[in-house]
């Protein structure tokens, strides 16, 4: 099957997708961002797309088959080619399958993009499912899991070392049994950073740093239940301790909580910092006050503890996945709160 828009009768998009015509592909470029299927065969492929141009920065895609069945099988694959077929799954028992493709590397490394699907039977047209719970993780390198496959502080950061599936986001997410969508790029920040640009600028794009089109996403079609608020990190190493520069850090944030406020006028927003800021830093006061100038009750901020690098160790100079575990253990205890609230109402 040639895809030739975004179908929703038998492959369905998660995260922020759009169709290239140029490409002839649905992209799925941000972290955990990707499609679910069903076929009815043995093996089944995909051709996708994608902007490679090296190794250190391939787009990697997690494939699970039959997931959360007794067969569960997942693998990953490197795209490194920008266009060829890979095998999504083969040498099945002839019978329904499911397939869900997961991309688990973040935005701005390599696109990825799907052109079309085939199998040695058909594809099922998938069933209307109810709707779940939605959760938005806004962040930088810590939501997009940077480094946190990698065992060693001084590893040189690669795509290699990425696996957003296994981010502190997707573990939340997932322990949930909730629908997601991960905005986040590393180094991007609030206000400004030493290290990249700022988030709040592409935050209504669909994916601007890839859309030829710079499409504004339709934040009305899936309206998210919860955002977690994942920046300051980055902030926090151009602010140092500067009075002026933390004000400016505020506002900044302080606006952009209007922002996401006014996409999405139900949803309780969780702003979570710490896991690489020391405790001491006088940004987490900023980022309490601009919570408290936000001024209504469904929103809050919530301190992470800094990473002890002898315990949960560092991968490319950040968190691994147990500190990602630890981190989605605590935000879990906080959002099962918030959700027995979403059903009360």
């Amino acid at each position: 099957m040639r895809i030739t828009g975004i179908p929703g009768n038998t492959v369905a998009f998660r995260g922020r997708t759009y169709f290239d015509e140029k490409a002839d592909a649905v992209f799925f470029n941000w972290t955990c961002a990707g499609f679910d299927l069903m076929f009815q065969g043995s093996k089944i492929e995909a051709e996708f797309v994608s902007s490679y141009c090296s190794d250190k920065f391939a787009a990697y895609l997690l494939v699970l088959i039959d997931s959360g069945t007794d067969n569960e099988y997942k693998h990953k694959i490197k795209l490194d080619k920008q266009r060829a077929f890979y095998t999504l799954a083969e040498n099945l028992t002839y019978g329904f399958h499911s397939i869900k493709v997961i991309k688990i590397t973040e935005c701005q490394y390599a696109t990825a993009g799907v052109t079309q699907i085939n199998c040695d039977g058909e594809l099922i047209e998938l069933s209307r499912k109810k709707r779940k719970l939605m959760v938005e993780f806004i962040g930088d390198s810590i939501t997009c899991g940077f480094g946190n496959i990698s065992h060693n502080a001084d590893d040189e950061f690669s795509t290699s070392y990425e696996d957003g599936f296994q981010s502190f986001a997707a573990l939340t997410a997932n322990n949930l049994d909730a629908d997601f969508n991960c905005i986040s790029l590393s180094g991007w920040a609030v206000y400004k950073s030493p290290y990249g640009r700022t988030l709040p600028d592409i935050y209504s794009k669909t994916d601007a740093l890839n859309d030829p089109a710079l499409a504004e996403w339709n934040f009305k079609e899936k309206q998210a239940d919860i955002v977690v608020l994942g920046l300051g990190t980055n902030d926090s190493a151009w602010t140092g301790s500067d009075p002026v520069k933390l004000g400016e850090f505020e506002n900044a944030y302080v606006n952009f909580l209007y922002d996401i406020r006014g996409r999405y006028p139900g949803a309780y927003i969780v702003c979570v910092l710490g896991s690489l800021v020391i405790p001491e830093h006088p940004i987490f006061e900023r980022v309490r006050n601009a919570v408290q100038r936000l001024s209504d009750n469904k929103s809050e901020f919530l301190k992470i503890t800094y990473v002890d690098r002898e315990t949960e160790g560092l991968g490319c100079g950040h968190p691994t996945i147990i500190k990602h575990q630890k981190i989605a253990k605590t935000l879990l205890n906080r959002l099962n709160t918030l959700i027995y609230s979403i059903e009360q109402q």
